[in-house]
């Protein structure tokens, strides 16, 4: 059981990084996201060595509950983050599309130059 457990653990961490990268790509700069990206990345090692000691100290002082309860907690945050990020990004999609629709309106009304038929 605990195996399985461990194993939905590991895929929904899984998507949870493929959510951040997506919105941190749509959320940075055109001529930033590599080092964006970078910074992401390194975080993310730095947590991969910092959080297990944090997690054997949480164990060891308090019980087998307490990493997972903090993991609970991180990860809660981590969904509500992503939640309000990704609403604002679609509101942002929106107003790009409308946007663009009004500018295209606007263009079709000027009088575009006259084209010559091919014969």
């Amino acid at each position: 059981m605990l195996l399985l457990a461990d194993l939905l653990v590991a895929i929904g961490a899984g998507m949870c990084n493929v959510c951040g990268v997506v919105l941190l790509g749509k959320a940075a700069p055109a001529e930033r996201v590599g080092a964006f990206m970078g910074v992401s990345e390194s975080a993310q090692g730095l947590a991969g060595t910092i959080f297990p000691a944090i997690g054997g100290y949480l164990h060891q002082h308090y019980g087998d509950w307490a990493p997972g309860a903090l993991s609970g907690v991180l990860c809660c945050l981590a969904l509500a983050t992503f939640v309000l990020l990704s609403d604002g990004a679609a509101a942002a999609g929106a107003e790009e599309v409308e946007e663009a629709a009004a500018a295209a309106a606007k263009a079709g009304r000027r009088k575009s130059p006259a084209r010559k038929k091919k014969d």
